[in-house]
């Protein structure tokens, strides 16, 4: 009997690290962010990701972190998450060369309970994108020579998953499955079972592009270095990055084709001022629990439940538009889709997560068994069928899938680029020829900007930037401004790109300018303003912009 009780106690400690482990309030709290996102309430998604900090456990924390520093930036206080994005950038960076993604004793952890037990370090595809959106904050703020630091790194994170995570992972679930089979439970078997048909489904079409790439960090780095171009070694390293864009997505090439003769240009001193334009669209993929009951033979007991993340994709919002300037117009071209970058990492990790969540599952069965055995032999049924209720409790409480990831990551990036405009305006189209927003651009310099439209309902954010040849240039005010009078004529359908769905934008004249600069304009705190705020003013002041509202303010 004194044998039963430790194993009841031990299920019961057991049972409350399973249940505080269910993550509920992190995904309530995740899937809160991505709902004011998309209603375009940015303040909104800014202050809860920021508020969450307080409460998540700290093996939650750099997700948490990536949620705050991505809704700042989309918010417009670039100050909060600059410095939300160098504490998780601190938090990571250790795995770039150091330690191991994968810990024996984590490892372990999730086995006694679930997958929610390990810190969460990001994958490779968020790592870069963490870089590569605090370079965008850099930019904003005229730091070009930390933004270089950060886009290098970004291809640093790259080149460290082409030589480490794979290798880890294949490891980590050899290790599992040896463990398994040494206490007399083979998940390998299990792990084909056709149950989980819906996992692999989820993932069948996503291939990502080689080597854990990213082609809008590539093609920023190259746009970087050829706007601020210090020396020809920048030019050269400019024209490698344009070219690995077009072998990783050869779909750019209408636009890189351009930029790899612009550094040709710049070779002989010929580079005209420059404005390259990113739309980010949509949100990121996210996940969803999938629970199994899979047979894995142990004693008396055949099935266990499992619970495992299914990958999801979002509606697709926007895949292309257009510039204008006067008589001027530019196509965009598709960079960089998230979901397939994302995807292509869970289809890798797939074999491993459902190795690890087998053998957890095993573990607990084999618990079940033992602790229904050793009160069955005590005679005491009384005692047989109170632990069967604890150890099943246990096993269901603590069954739980990893849903962590990175949600307010957009969904698609696309491009367009064209020789800044006289008068420094340019309006950015949706494809269904209504004007998104309207940039005031500086006439004499390079110019990068970024609009984030996380559904077509919501209103653009934009972060600006003005470069110039060398690295030390201050860059002035940037503005966005509205244009005074509808677009002229639509865009004709055989200029755009077709999309899948359309961004819908107002069909109505867009309000006169302000007579004097206006204060920063943030989103509406409520999903009602939606599209009415498309064409607005909206001031970017690089470096220290507007805080947002309910202490969402710089880190902890």
């Amino acid at each position: 009997m004194g044998s039963t009780n430790r194993i009841t106690g031990l299920i019961a400690a057991g049972l409350g690290v399973g249940l505080a482990s269910c993550q509920s309030d992190y995904r309530a709290n995740a899937t809160n962010v991505a709902s004011s996102l998309q209603g375009g309430s940015y303040e909104v998604a800014a202050a809860q990701a920021a508020g969450f900090l307080d409460d998540c456990d700290d093996r939650d924390r750099a997700v948490v972190l990536m949620e705050a520093a991505r809704t700042a930036q989309v918010a417009g206080d670039l100050e909060a998450s600059t410095n939300y994005y160098l504490e998780v950038d601190e938090l990571l960076r250790p795995y770039l060369s150091t330690k191991p993604d994968a810990l024996v004793s984590e490892v372990v952890s999730a086995t006694i309970v679930n997958q929610t037990m390990s810190t969460y370090r990001g994958t490779p595809g968020e790592r870069i994108m963490l870089c590569t959106l605090l370079a965008i904050n850099r930019l904003a703020a005229g730091d070009l020579a930390n933004a270089r630091i950060d886009l290098n790194r970004a291809h640093d994170w790259q080149q460290a998953a082409v030589a480490h995570y794979q290798a880890e992972i294949n490891s980590e679930q050899s290790a599992l499955e040896s463990a398994s089979r040494g206490k007399g439970r083979d998940v390998s078997g299990a792990r084909h079972h056709q149950g989980l048909a819906p996992l692999h489904q989820s993932v069948e079409d996503l291939r990502g592009y080689a080597d854990f790439a990213n082609p809008f960090s590539t093609y920023l780095r190259g746009v970087f270095l050829l706007a601020t171009s210090a020396d020809a070694g920048d030019l050269s390293n400019a024209r490698s990055d344009f070219r690995a864009v077009l072998g990783m997505a050869p779909v750019t090439a209408p636009v890189v084709d351009l930029d790899i003769a612009a550094v040709e240009a710049a070779q002989r001193g010929e580079l005209p001022p420059t404005t390259w334009v990113f739309v980010m669209s949509g949100l990121g993929p996210y996940y969803e629990e999938f629970r199994l009951d899979v047979p894995i033979p142990f004693g008396q007991v055949n099935y266990v439940s499992a619970a495992f993340p299914v990958f999801k994709r979002r509606t697709a919002t926007m895949e292309s538009f257009m510039l204008r300037s006067g008589e001027l117009t530019a196509a965009s071209a598709p960079l960089c889709d998230l979901d397939q970058i994302l995807g292509a990492e869970y289809r890798i990790r797939l074999p491993g997560v459902i190795t690890q969540e087998l053998a957890s599952s095993a573990a607990k069965t084999a618990a079940t068994w033992a602790a229904s055995s050793a009160a069955r032999s005590g005679g005491n049924n009384d005692a047989a069928a109170l632990v069967m209720i604890a150890v099943w409790i246990y096993q269901a409480g603590s069954t739980a899938a990893d849903l962590r990831g990175w949600r307010s990551l957009p969904q698609r990036i696309a491009v367009a680029r064209l020789a800044t405009p006289a008068d420094g305006l340019v309006n950015v189209v949706g494809a269904d020829g209504n004007s998104l927003c309207s940039l005031s651009v500086d006439a004499g310099r390079n110019n990068i900007v970024v609009v984030t439209l996380p559904s077509a309902h919501a209103p653009p954010s934009i972060q600006m930037a003005q470069l110039a040849t060398g690295l030390q240039q201050a860059p002035p005010a940037a503005t966005v401004q509205p244009r005074d009078q509808p677009l002229a004529a639509p865009i004709s359908a055989a200029e755009v790109q077709p999309v899948a769905t359309p961004v819908k934008a107002v069909n109505q004249p867009i309000a006169a300018p302000a007579t004097a600069p206006a204060a920063v304009a943030a989103p509406a705190a409520s999903s009602s303003t939606g599209s009415a705020d498309r064409g607005r003013v909206v001031r970017v002041r690089p470096g220290n912009a507007h805080s947002t509202k309910n202490g969402s303010g710089g880190p902890r």
